[in-house]
Order: structure tokens, then C-alpha cells, then sequence
């Protein structure tokens, strides 16, 4: 009986091994190649210099890191350094673009041993991270061929889709600063350690959520609030089973 189980978990870890996803490069945005004019143009994002970059798609959140004179050197500044995907939805290997892929497994949290998998082909620049066995990040780097232009920042690897567990949940919202006017869409933001797996859940006293809900960008119509003041609160509860709140206030003009 034991020989069966193991010739069976050896043929699922082969098949999961050699699941198709894509490599190298994604819509178009190929990291050690593409700079952020190319990001630009394909998302109509990222168009402030010297800064990571973080946006929302329909079912995930993309963060992209970029070359600077301090990280890489003058010459090649703006380029595309690393591309993370963080899925808002389930998603699946067999989900993922075509193109078949060897990984190497790995545990990439700590402690070790809470659900989370790590799954890198270093060769060509593809990392992936489940939890309980659902995709919760990809992230695509330049091949072991294309890192001269920056080695330094390509020396830990599997680092790009590690699983942080923090000694205390850290969460902070990025509210909208000085009084607004009613009837605006307001942008609030979450920021906190990424790799976990989280659940977040926005509230508020007034208005109504119209994007984001359970995302780390949320946006709120504050039709009607004319002279009102409003609390908007975040809840991030994280694989660990611990959780963080932090609220801000808005005011908004007559």
C-alpha cells in the first residue's frame, strides 16, 4: 500500500511539474528587454520614474519593478526588472498560458510547512506560488542568459514569490489627503506586505463601494455626502488566521 502512494504522489508532482504556463515574457512585456515606455503604452500605467509600479486587472493585481541608477546602474534605467501577478480569483496550472515548463519545487514560506509551494525554472525566468494547492502568484524575471545588465538583483530568485509570514500583521490605507468633493470616485489603497494569501474586506459609513471590494485598490462613490464625514475601514486576514484593521477619515465639501 505504501509503495502505491508514493508511486502516485510521483506522478502527481510529474504532472504538476510539467504543467503548461508562459514564459518570458506577458502582454507583451518581456523583464531585461521592455522599459517602461512599453508598459505604458500596453496598460496606460506606470508612468512615474523611478518608482514600482502596481495596478489592477479584472481578476489580479500586477506589480512591476523597474531598473534605477541606484539598483542597476545609469545605462539602463526604466527597464523592466520583474513582473509579479497576484490572483484575486481560484486559479489553476492548466489556467495559466501554454508553453511547457520544468519546475524545481520548493517551500518558500516561514515557518515552513503552512500550505504554501514554490515552483521556479531559473533558467528561463519563471517562478510560481500556490497555497493549498491554488495559484496565487506568477512572477516572470529575465533567463540566467539575460541577467548581466543587473546580477545583483537576480541573486535570490525563489525570493521573488517567498511567502513573508510576519511576527504581527502590518496593514495601512492610502486615503485621499484634504477635504473632497461629494459625488467624486475616491481611490483608497491598501498597502501591506504581498506574497500571503489574504482576505481583505472594505467597509464604510457612507457611499458606495464600486471597484475593489476584497482587492488592495478600492474605489468609492461618494455621490449625495455633500458636508458629511465618512470612515473607511480595511480587515486583512491572512493564511495564518491572523488579522489587521486600520480606518481613515474623509471629509467632504458642501
Amino acid at each position: 500500500m505504501l509503495v502505491i502512494i508514493r508511486i502516485l504522489t510521483f506522478l502527481i508532482l510529474s504532472f504538476v511539474a510539467s504543467i503548461s504556463v508562459a514564459a518570458e515574457e506577458w502582454h507583451g512585456v518581456k523583464p531585461g528587454i521592455s522599459a517602461r515606455q512599453d508598459v505604458i503604452r500596453e496598460f496606460g500605467e506606470c508612468p512615474e520614474s523611478q518608482r514600482p509600479c502596481e495596478f489592477n486587472l479584472a481578476d489580479e493585481d500586477v506589480f512591476i519593478e523597474f531598473a534605477t541608477a541606484d539598483n542597476c546602474g545609469n545605462s539602463v534605467e526604466g527597464r523592466v526588472l520583474l513582473i509579479q501577478r497576484d490572483f484575486a480569483v481560484d486559479t489553476s496550472f492548466a489556467s495559466l498560458n501554454p508553453g511547457k515548463v520544468r519546475f524545481k519545487k520548493f517551500d518558500p514560506s516561514l515557518p515552513r510547512g503552512i500550505g504554501y509551494q514554490g515552483f521556479i525554472n531559473d533558467e528561463i525566468g519563471l517562478a510560481v506560488k500556490t497555497f493549498n494547492k491554488r495559484v496565487i502568484q506568477v512572477a516572470y524575471f529575465p533567463g540566467l542568459k539575460e541577467r548581466q545588465f543587473c546580477p545583483g538583483y537576480y541573486s535570490k530568485t525563489k525570493e521573488f514569490v517567498d511567502a513573508p509570514v510576519e511576527h504581527a500583521p502590518n496593514l495601512f490605507i492610502k486615503c485621499p489627503k484634504g477635504p473632497v468633493s461629494a459625488g467624486e470616485r475616491l481611490t483608497f489603497k491598501a498597502e501591506y506586505l504581498r506574497g500571503l494569501s489574504v482576505l481583505l474586506t472594505w467597509s464604510t459609513t457612507a457611499g458606495t463601494i464600486v471597484e475593489g471590494q476584497g482587492r488592495r485598490r478600492m474605489i468609492l462613490d461618494t455621490s449625495g455626502l455633500n458636508g458629511k464625514r465618512i470612515r473607511v475601514s480595511l480587515e486583512r486576514a491572512d493564511s495564518t488566521g491572523r488579522a489587521a484593521v486600520d480606518s481613515c477619515e474623509i471629509e467632504l465639501k458642501e
